[in-house]
């Protein structure tokens, strides 16, 4: 029957039925294959955006994790190590050098001066009512009233602030007033600590 057939449509020149009745399937076969090729691209690219999606997560909370890990160890009563911090310590020093040679006047200037930076000079914290949330805990601390410092003892009380164990802080007001040699240092800041989920 197919030789019936295939003499038939060479009889009648029917070339272009032959051609259609081939190729046809072959054109159907090659747009099924773009359409599933299409698919695939398509699913490629939401796979590939899924992928760095993820990746970008994972980076966020592994820094998230780290940041936390940080602050969780800090030590207690760090702000005490805080209030102990001595400023002006050189000049104290040379105060005091001074104050034991025996012609020094207890009355003198330099002996009040000697008593007013080396006890008054201090930081003196106002505290406000600690802000809890789920792992922090906010405290807003200012100084009650400012200390004199030279910019070596402010950037030593600043690193005393980054040490590791120490909370975090947030300076959220830091003046500097220049006064004689030396400056008059006032400032606000916020103190965050942070506990692991029970």
């Amino acid at each position: 029957m197919l030789t019936k057939l295939g003499k038939y449509f060479l009889k009648k020149h029917n070339v272009s039925w032959i051609f259609l009745v081939f190729a046809a399937p072959t054109v159907l076969i090659m747009f099924f294959s773009f359409i599933e090729y299409a698919n695939y691209a398509r699913l490629e690219d939401k796979l590939r955006s899924l992928q760095i999606i993820t990746s970008e997560t994972y980076q966020k909370r592994k820094s998230r994790k780290d940041f936390l890990e940080k602050y969780f160890d800090t030590e207690q009563n760090f702000l005490s190590k805080l209030n102990n911090f001595v400023f002006l310590h050189d000049e104290v020093k040379d105060l005091q050098k001074i104050s034991t040679q025996i012609l020094f006047d207890v009355e003198s200037s330099l002996s009040k001066k000697l008593e007013r930076i080396s006890t008054q000079n201090k930081l003196n914290f106002i505290q406000d009512k600690p802000q809890k949330y789920k792992q922090v805990q906010e405290t807003k601390y200012c100084l009650q009233a400012p200390v004199e410092a030279t910019l070596g003892d402010t950037f030593s009380f600043l690193n005393v602030l980054e040490k590791p164990k120490a909370p975090q802080f947030v300076i959220y007001d830091l003046e500097l007033n220049k006064k004689e040699n030396r400056y008059e240092l006032n400032l606000a800041f916020l103190q965050r600590e942070f506990f692991r989920k029970p």
